[in-house]
C-alpha cells in the first residue's frame, strides 16, 4: 500500500506540493490531476498496482495519462513524500500475466512489482534535448546506455521511426504495454557499415538490463527488426520482474540451474531459466510477426516477415518441448507455463496458416505443410 510519510506539525491532513498534469476525461473535457489528487487516491486504499489497474479498467483513461500519474507516484516516492508499504504478498492471477492483456492487468502487476523492488527506470543520463519522441510521447529514442563494442550511436530516420510505430500498433496490446513499461530506447548501428548492409537488412542486435525496467538498446536500420527487438527485450524485463532471471529464480521455476538445450543457442547447454527467457521473448516476437503479417500489404514486407515468422515458430516449438521435459515449477509457475504452452500452440496453428497464405500471395510454392 501507499501511505504518507510526512505529517504536518499542526496535525492537519498531510499535503505535498502540487504539480498539475493535464489529462482528458471520457467526455473530452480538459482536466488536471495533481500530486495531491494522487496522494488522496493512494492513501490507505490502493497499491501502485491498484492505481494502474483501476485507471486501466475504468475506461476512457489515455495511456499517456496513466503513465503521467505513475510518474507522479514514483516522483513522490523518490522525494520521500510517500512510501511503499507491503501489507502481505501481492495476489497475482498468474493466468493473466503471461500474455499482454487488453485490460492492462499484466502491465499493472509488472509496474507494481518493479516499483516495490525499486526497479522502475529513473534514468537521467544523456541529453534530453536530443531525445526523439517514440510511440507517441510516452517513450523516447535517446542515448542512455553504454553500448557493447562494435556498436555506435545511431540517428534513425523519421520514416523508420514512423514505420516501426505503425508495425507495433498492429498488435494493440503490446503497443499499449510498450508505452506503459518503456521509457528510453537507445538507437544503435554497427561500427562496420557492411555488417548491417542496406536498410531493411535483417541483421540486428539488442540488449537491456534486467535490473531496470524500461530502458533498452537496439540497432535501428530495419523497422521490422526494431519492433521485434523492442518486444523481445520488453519480454525479458517483464519475466525478470516476475521473478525469473537468466541464472536464478525467486518464483515460478524451482530448478533454474538445470542445464538443457536452448531454442536459440544450439552449441551449448543453457540453464532452464535462460531457456524460459528465450521462450518467453520469442513468443512475443512470433506473436508480433503474426500480427504484422496479417496486415502486411507490400510483397517485400510480407516475404521478410514470413521468413522471420517461420524461424520463430521453430524456436517456439523447440522451447516448448524443452520446458515440458525439464522445467520444474511451483504452483504459480505451473499456471504461468500452461498459459505459455497454450500461447505457443496458438502461434503454431495461426502462424503456419498465415505462412501458407503468404506463400500463395507472394507466388511461391507452399513450404509449410499442415501440422
Amino acid at each position: 500500500m501507499i501511505g504518507h510519510r510526512r505529517q504536518p506539525e499542526d496535525g492537519r491532513t498531510p499535503t505535498v506540493s502540487i504539480l498539475d498534469v493535464p489529462i482528458r476525461t471520457r467526455s473530452g473535457a480538459a482536466s488536471t490531476v495533481s500530486h495531491a489528487d494522487v496522494v488522496r487516491l493512494c492513501d490507505g486504499k490502493h497499491s501502485v498496482w491498484g492505481i494502474a489497474h483501476r485507471l486501466m479498467t475504468s475506461g476512457g483513461v489515455p495511456v499517456g495519462t496513466l503513465r503521467k500519474v505513475l510518474n507522479i507516484v514514483t516522483t513522490l516516492h523518490s522525494a520521500g513524500a510517500i512510501s511503499f508499504v507491503e501489507q502481505g504478498p501481492l495476489k497475482v492471477s498468474w493466468a493473466h500475466v503471461g500474455v499482454p492483456h487488453s485490460t492492462g492487468y499484466d502491465s499493472a502487476v509488472i509496474l507494481h512489482l518493479a516499483a516495490t523492488a525499486g526497479r522502475l527506470s529513473q534514468s537521467s543520463h544523456g541529453n534530453m534535448r536530443r531525445a526523439t519522441p517514440f510511440l507517441g510521447s510516452d517513450v523516447t529514442l535517446r542515448r542512455c546506455v553504454q553500448l557493447p563494442p562494435g556498436l555506435l550511436d545511431a540517428t534513425p530516420s523519421r520514416r523508420c521511426i514512423e514505420h516501426a510505430c505503425e508495425l507495433l500498433s498492429r498488435w494493440p496490446e503490446a503497443h499499449i504495454q510498450a508505452r506503459l513499461l518503456l521509457r528510453h530506447v537507445h538507437p544503435a548501428r554497427f561500427a562496420v557499415a557492411d555488417l548491417e548492409g542496406a536498410p531493411g537488412n535483417q541483421t540486428s542486435m539488442c540488449g537491456s538490463s534486467l535490473k531496470q525496467l524500461g530502458v533498452l538498446w537496439t540497432t535501428t536500420e530495419c523497422p521490422i527488426s526494431l519492433v521485434e527487438n523492442i518486444v523481445h527485450e520488453m519480454a525479458h524485463q517483464k519475466l525478470a520482474i516476475l521473478g525469473v532471471d537468466i541464472h536464478h529464480a525467486t518464483r515460478l521455476v524451482k530448478n533454474p540451474a538445470a542445464l538443457c538445450l536452448s531454442p536459440v543457442i544450439l552449441d551449448r547447454l543453457r540453464p532452464i531459466s535462460a531457456v524460459l527467457h528465450a521462450q518467453y521473448s520469442f513468443l512475443h516476437v512470433a506473436e508480433l510477426d503474426i500480427r504484422m503479417l496479417q496486415q502486411a500489404t507490400i510483397g517485400a514486407e510480407q516475404a521478410r516477415i514470413a521468413s522471420k515468422l517461420s524461424l520463430n515458430i521453430r524456436r517456439v516449438a523447440l522451447g516448448q518441448a524443452t520446458l515440458r521435459l525439464h522445467c520444474k515449477t511451483d504452483r504459480a509457475g505451473r499456471t504461468f507455463l500452461n498459459v505459455l504452452s497454450q500461447w505457443a500452440d496458438s502461434i503454431s496453428q495461426r502462424g503456419h496458416a498465415l505462412l501458407r497464405l503468404a506463400d500463395f500471395r507472394i507466388g511461391r510454392r507452399c513450404e509449410y505443410p499442415i501440422q
